[in-house]
């Protein structure tokens, strides 16, 4: 497997593909052996019998020929890359592994590759470019990432992605075949945290408080837009409600843009005082915690490019989910969906606490990583035995 890991454990993962890839190699059956191709800083302390994992590549211009070279003298039956754009140094570096692992002769194995984010050809327009930092006009960035998702399709004799809706995309955007693509949902919990999650509430019943928890969790992207929440916080000031502020910083974001970014929706939220909790990083011990606390979970999503699994946590927990209007595929038939407006999303926020005539809507499957870990590796048996039979 090729794949970032998280780079300290217990420390803010460098994505949410190194935290999966992690949940995914140690929830795997004994039977399969794993080598996982990590990036050189990876100091993930975990102990799964068949599972090596290689600290080969350094993120940016060499990440490619380091992957090259660590492959080289290992015997394996087959490759699964995690792919994101950007998550191997940068957009170049990225499309540079793909175009390495598609040319090069000395692999002989099938590849499998899985989207973590899949992006709509009619979301690329200029404001798209501009929350993405990506230079140039629209219908140049369309060519360049129709042609990215071209040499993934080329690579890949099966792509996983995680939402039916993405793998729509891939066929009617970008001419995959219907057949070579699988959704794998990506687990929640281990069996265990479903159980004790699901034994520690009562699905989506008001809980018994005087003030309402409103919950924002996850990484700061391009795609999310927690400053919204902090509008509508100070908008209801008077309201019985109290929001917590869980927002992480990618450690591989460095822009100046991006820090300022950060630090501004950090001093924003501490700015509202007794109204708010902030906090960065939460080890993943503590994450069930928070969602036991908490009454309404929001998703201010300016794209459609990827599941939620804070969504997934939230609804393990019984905790309702208001959504912003770009996941309305993702979650269609409920009616806490919101536009990205202070009125709008108060309104929602409003009508998700007071509990009367929410409809929750087509929630996420809960899945287990045992789950999700026992697919992965059938769809890899899968790819093996259909090789050697050809």
């Amino acid at each position: 497997m090729i794949s970032p890991l998280p780079a300290v454990s217990g420390a803010i993962p460098e994505s949410g593909v190194s935290g999966y890839a992690l949940s995914l190699v140690s929830h795997m059956p004994p039977s399969v052996t794993i080598d996982v191709i990590a990036q050189k800083s990876a100091e993930p302390v975990i102990n799964t019998p068949g599972l090596r994992i290689l600290r080969s590549w350094r993120p940016g211009a060499h990440a490619a020929k380091d992957i090259l070279s660590a492959l080289r003298p290992i015997d394996f039956d087959l490759i699964h890359l995690q792919h994101e754009f950007r998550l191997f140094g940068g957009t170049f570096p990225t499309a540079a592994v793909v175009e390495y692992l598609r040319r090069s002769r000395r692999l002989k194995v099938p590849i499998i590759s899985t989207l973590h984010g899949v992006v709509p050809m009619s979301e690329i327009d200029s404001d798209f470019l501009r929350r993405y930092d990506i230079p140039g006009k629209p219908l140049l960035a369309q060519r360049a990432i129709h042609l990215a998702h071209r040499s993934v399709r080329e690579l890949s004799s099966m792509t996983i992605v995680h939402h039916p809706y993405f793998k729509e995309v891939l066929v009617e955007d970008y001419g995959f075949n219907k057949t070579s693509i699988e959704v794998v949902l990506p687990g929640t919990l281990s069996n265990n945290g479903l159980e004790k999650a699901s034994n520690s509430h009562s699905s989506f019943a008001p809980k018994e408080r005087s003030v309402k928890n409103v919950l924002v969790f996850g990484f700061l992207t391009s795609y999310k837009l927690p400053e919204l929440v902090v509008d509508v916080a100070t908008a209801m000031q008077n309201a019985p409600v109290h929001f917590t502020i869980c927002v992480s910083k990618n450690p591989r974001a460095e822009s100046r843009s991006y820090l300022e970014r950060y630090e501004s929706l950090r001093k924003s939220v501490l700015a509202l005082g007794d109204k708010a909790t902030w906090s960065s990083y939460v080890p993943d011990e503590e994450v069930p915690n928070f969602f036991e606390n908490a009454d309404l979970l929001v998703l201010p999503y300016v794209d459609c490019i990827s599941v939620s699994a804070v969504a997934s946590m939230a609804n393990a927990h019984g905790v309702k989910i208001c959504f912003s209007a770009p996941l309305r595929l993702l979650f269609p038939s409920s009616n806490l969906e919101f536009e990205l407006t202070v009125p709008s999303l108060a309104a929602a926020i409003t009508k998700g606490l007071d509990g009367d005539n929410v409809n929750p809507g087509n929630l996420p499957e809960l899945v287990s990583w045992e789950d999700t870990a026992r697919q992965t590796a059938s769809l890899w048996q899968e790819i093996v035995t259909r090789r050697h039979s050809s």
